[in-house]
């Protein structure tokens, strides 16, 4: 559901971002528009017969949409612009919501469809309202000329759609006559020819018959059962975690309406099919269109190319679909009809296509946010075939002898138990044994300094009177010579630094040989003690003297400079943490490697079990936590506690656990037949929609054949058949 949400919320910002943009450029078109109306320069006034063609656009809001409506002209001034004629669009939910037109950077307004006389290059005669430009001539094209040519449009549009008897071209025959009786015109001349011998008559309309009917897809196109079917999925999803009866119902009833949807056929009525006669005039095979008579496109079935003529010279029956203008029969040779009767309907695969890759998506969706998946498939089949046993263990020999089978459940509760020494951070991986290693190797104890690091009193300040004391001396000081904001942003805050010797008795024992640390460790101190009561020491070792003599030396220092001290300590402290650490890793390693030892692997979960968790190495408290639980694992006094289900599970040789994965998901805790149901729902769904899925893909399949096949025995048919 993540990604899902940051999808939508790019396409959001892309969507915003483009609104963003439309916005800016209508705002530069208005700019454009006013920069104009400054600037106009008539060429001449708007005729009468002009206004009138223009006054329904002044008149009606609906003529003008998406534009907004202007009800008057700013003037009867005409103007010329020049330039490319643009539309600019803005789409949402997949569909034009608005649009424009731009000429010479002025946003114009085509009435009568003259954006169809428009070139890549145009020159517009234009009146100005107060938000755009109307045209009312383009490149030699006027108002009259368009209106004529949209009234006939109409007009053909309306004998296509009712099936008017007659001719159905752009030039009428009393057209013809009156060119042709004009003054001869060499220009006119191909106009009448082609006038002439470009036919297109539609001679009746009928109902389509039922084969013709057939080659629709009468099914829906899924997107509902899509719909019911990814919401039932997702509120299956949520109930495995939820356990919320309600979103098992929603669930139900979202897949009742998948069902539904996919087995419900939507009503289709009869479409309308003119009878037509003409010539074809061009063809496009590549997209599968000709021009019959001077006007009519229309598309043919891909099947039927190369053997409809490209051109022809004499007139030809033909049927069209009036909606789609698509061709249902030609002459007496080729019909749709008579396919579908001898060969059948095509199959239509869209639908089973989008339920097959919207399936793939749920069960990926399913694997990747159900992951205890394989033990609902396991829990649901040993339901199915047998009965699952629930064991409570609580000492390991019954854990190695126990005849635990996957899908059992288990509560495990016992000693001898270890953390995998692969991590110190995580204990997704346990070991079990009774086998006790010697930890003599250990060695000595920790030095005292180290202990005394560990119980925090080695380092040990304080704040007293003297301090304060000290503090305000130096704030009136600093007072007295006017640098009070100079003290306040750079003083340094004092703390006592009690037991003195502690600290130098710890350098001593620490620091046999020298190194870098010791080297830094002994400066410190050095300067530390220069600054009190000016004393001088020129060797570490004159200062160690003096300080032993001493029963209880205390000094006041910075805080920095305590805490650079107890820094340097634990450097010195590291290296025997890491070589402890790695021979306690190493011991305890041997110990889970005994053949005696059986693992458990938890999934998805963090057990219960006393973990040597580190986390700090400057830190010798938590190091001592560390060793505490080390030891204790390695005395067989570490514990486990962990309930689940047994996913997998092998043997040894003698028939002992050897080792055991376990999901302690608080779905397989159950005690009879709790979340049995949540199990069943889970691997229930998940089943139905891998069938689902696989059957979508195999009708798929088996269409795509069919159709293969059906097309292959219709152009046997054809074979040869080419027609004139």
């Amino acid at each position: 559901m993540g990604i899902s949400l940051i999808l939508n919320l790019i396409i959001l910002g892309i969507g915003l971002f483009s609104a963003i943009g439309y916005l800016i450029q209508r705002s530069d078109n208005k700019h454009n528009l006013k920069q104009a109306l400054e600037n106009n320069q008539a060429i001449r006034q708007l005729t009468e017969d002009e206004y009138l063609l223009l006054k329904p656009y002044l008149d009606d809001k609906s003529l003008v949409r998406p534009y907004k409506y202007q009800s008057s002209l700013v003037s009867y001034d005409v103007s010329v612009i020049s330039g490319s004629c643009v539309r600019h669009s803005f789409s949402t939910n997949g569909a034009e919501s608005t649009y424009y037109f731009v000429i010479g950077d002025i946003e114009v307004f085509l009435p009568y469809g003259m954006d169809s006389y428009t070139a890549a290059d145009n020159i517009a005669e234009v009146v100005f309202t107060e938000q755009y430009a109307f045209v009312v001539s383009i490149n030699g094209y006027d108002l009259a000329t368009a209106k004529a040519e949209c009234d006939a449009q109409g007009s053909r549009d309306e004998q296509w759609h009712t099936g008017g008897h007659g001719q159905f071209k752009t030039i009428s025959d009393e057209d013809i006559a009156q060119l042709e009786q004009q003054e001869h015109d060499p220009d006119l001349d191909p106009l009448i020819h082609q006038a002439k011998h470009r036919r297109c008559e539609i001679l009746a309309q009928r109902d389509e018959t039922p084969f013709e009917s057939e080659r629709y897809n009468k099914s829906n196109l899924g997107i509902l059962t899509v719909i019911f079917w990814v919401m039932a999925t997702i509120m299956a999803i949520i109930y495995s975690d939820d356990n919320d009866s309600w979103l098992l119902i929603i669930s139900g009833i979202s897949a009742v309406c998948a069902i539904i949807f996919y087995f419900h056929r939507p009503k289709r009525h009869r479409g309308k099919v003119n009878r037509i006669k003409g010539t074809i005039e061009e063809q496009d095979p590549t997209i599968q269109t000709m021009l019959i008579g001077d006007s009519l496109m229309v598309s043919y079935p891909k099947h039927w190319q190369g053997i409809l003529p490209e051109k022809t010279n004499i007139d030809n029956d033909m049927d069209i679909a009036v909606t789609e203008k698509s061709v249902l029969r030609y002459g007496h040779s080729l019909s749709i009809s008579k396919e579908i009767e001898q060969y059948g309907p095509p199959a239509f695969w869209g639908r089973n296509c989008a339920l097959f890759i919207t399936g793939l998506i749920l069960s990926g969706v399913i694997y990747v946010f159900s992951s205890s998946l394989y033990d609902d498939v396991l829990v649901s089949y040993r339901i199915l075939t047998s009965k699952i046993s629930s064991w409570h263990i609580m000492d390991q020999s019954m854990l190695k002898n126990a005849t635990i089978k996957s899908g059992d459940t288990v509560d495990i509760e016992l000693l001898g138990a270890s953390c995998a020494v692969t991590t110190d951070y995580r204990c997704d991986q346990i070991f079990i044994t009774d086998e006790i290693v010697d930890d003599s190797e250990l060695g000595t104890p920790l030095p005292n300094w180290a202990e005394k690091q560990a119980n925090g009193s080695l380092i040990v300040t304080k704040r007293d009177s003297q301090i304060e004391i000290l503090e305000n001396y130096e704030r009136m000081y600093a007072s007295m010579l006017g640098n009070t904001n100079n003290y306040n942003n750079n003083r340094q805050i004092y703390t006592k630094l009690l037991d003195v010797q502690n600290i130098v008795a710890a350098i001593d024992e620490a620091c046999t040989t020298d190194n870098g640390t010791c080297t830094e460790l002994k400066d410190t101190l050095l300067i530390l003690m220069t600054d009190q009561d000016d004393k001088e020491f020129a060797t570490w070792q004159a200062l160690s003297d003096f300080v032993k003599q001493q029963n209880s030396l205390n000094i006041i220092v910075y805080i920095r400079s305590a805490n650079a001290i107890e820094n340097l300590f634990a450097t010195l402290s590291r290296d025997i943490f890491a070589q402890r650490k790695e021979l306690l890793k190493t011991l305890l390693q041997q110990q889970q490697a005994s053949p005696n030892s059986l693992s458990l692997t938890i999934l998805n979960s963090q057990s219960d079990v006393a973990t040597p968790f580190v986390q700090s190495q400057r830190s010798l408290s938590s190091y001592k936590e560390w060793m505490n639980n080390y030891s204790a694992m390695l005395h067989g006094l570490g514990t486990v506690k962990i309930a689940g289900l047994v996913s997998a599970i092998t043997y040894h040789e003698d028939g002992s656990v050897a080792h055991m994965t376990i999901n302690p998901s608080y779905r397989y805790q159950f005690d009879g037949h709790h979340n049995v149901s949540v199990i069943v729902v889970n691997t229930g769904i998940f089943a139905i929609i891998l069938l689902v899925t696989v059957l979508q893909l195999v009708i798929w399949i088996s269409k795509m054949v069919s159709n293969k096949r059906r097309l292959q025995r219709i152009q046997a048919d054809y074979h040869n058949l080419i027609l004139s």
